[in-house]
């Protein structure tokens, strides 16, 4: 028997997000015996599988089909390649095409996904039919599936995160090397830019210079990014905070890791593949976190609807003007970091597997 576990298109920010899910794959595989799990790529995720030794005996196989740019308008095609293994399940952060003799568990990791209904309505018929499920680890996603999509409470599992291995808080002398290197020494926020999206860069440069403008404050901020950085370096011409601005375009391995660990708050959109894997991960680098959809208590991050400029200035005032809330915040982070645990997730997980093969 073959699962197949589509991590491709998942360009972001794979080092936490999909890194966490590769780690998790591998804490399950004694649960199936003779089982097969093959791992379907992008050249993003790819390169994280030969970046990290322990994850070099896991089968990566390339990408053959085009990935559908309106991800809720069609299902994803899956690959000529796989079809031919005839996977028995398939667990993907897509949804995809459902075939008769085949079951699919969609890792929906964003509620933001679900607003267009009528996009939605196809994807959600499919995955209201027998021999599918939805995993998320967001109960706001949970929530909407079930009052708007009206889906069968089993076929929507609520699955707990669990911690990334190896994240640890960086020493302040490490955090300063990584200041130094980076940002003139300087503290600064992190934003994870994940889509080419030129308005919202906007948007959030000029939330930038109200920050800058109003609290007058010698932070700068950093953007990482997938891709090319050429698009956004040009509409920052003549941009009055220029010097504040960093771009670190297609970070290597290990570098988001670091600009995180040494970030004064870190920025993420809600739309990145793996959203509450990240936020857990930046949790166990105890940096603040600045996102739209809750992870743990209500208090472990500062919810902000991260494309109003408004929003976005407002809540990265409250961090840099009120220590208490910033202490607050990373407490509350912590005493959810405890509660976590690996292999109680990887436990639930198996669980909702056995339930579809059987």
């Amino acid at each position: 028997m073959k699962i197949v576990v589509d991590i491709r298109s998942c360009k972001g920010f794979p080092e936490m997000g999909v890194r966490s899910l590769i780690e998790f794959i591998q804490s399950i595989k004694d649960d199936f015996p003779g089982v097969e799990f093959i791992f379907l790529v992008d050249e993003a995720t790819e390169r994280l599988l030969r970046a990290f030794p322990e994850f070099q005996s896991i089968h990566a196989g390339r990408q053959d089909a085009g990935f559908l740019k309106k991800k809720l308008r069609k299902h994803i095609v899956l690959p000529a390649l796989i079809k031919k293994q005839k996977p028995r399940l398939i667990i993907s952060f897509h949804p995809l095409q459902k075939k008769k003799g085949r079951a699919v568990i969609w890792m929906v990791h964003d509620r933001l996904l679900l607003k267009d209904k009528k996009k939605a309505k196809k994807i959600m018929h499919d995955f209201a039919s027998a021999g599918s499920l939805i995993i998320t680890t967001l109960p706001g996603v949970q929530t909407v599936l079930a009052e708007v999509y009206k889906l069968p409470v089993q076929q929507v599992r609520l699955l707990t995160p669990f911690p990334v291995s190896g994240l640890h808080p960086h020493t302040p002398e490490e955090k300063q090397a990584i200041r130094e290197q980076y940002a003139g020494g300087k503290e600064y926020f992190l934003f994870y830019l994940d889509q080419q999206d030129e308005n919202g860069f906007r948007d959030i440069l000029k939330a930038f210079s109200q920050f800058k403008k109003r609290l007058q404050s010698s932070l700068k901020i950093v953007f990482v990014m997938p891709g090319s950085a050429d698009a956004y370096n040009k509409l920052l011409s003549g941009y009055k905070y220029r010097d504040d601005v960093v771009m670190v375009a297609q970070p290597f391995p290990g570098q988001l890791i670091q600009l995180s660990a040494a970030a004064y708050a870190v920025i993420v959109p809600g739309a990145l593949p793996g959203y509450t894997f990240i936020i857990t991960g930046l949790m166990q680098l105890a940096v603040p976190v600045i996102g739209p959809e809750p992870v743990g208590d209500e208090n472990a991050v500062l919810i902000c609807d991260t494309a109003n400029r408004d929003d976005l200035f407002a809540k990265m005032s409250i961090l840099y003007k009120d220590e208490k809330k910033r202490a607050e915040q990373l407490a509350s982070a912590a005493r959810f970091l405890e509660g976590l645990s690996l292999q109680r997730s990887a436990t639930e997980f198996s669980e909702y597997i056995k339930g579809l093969l059987t």
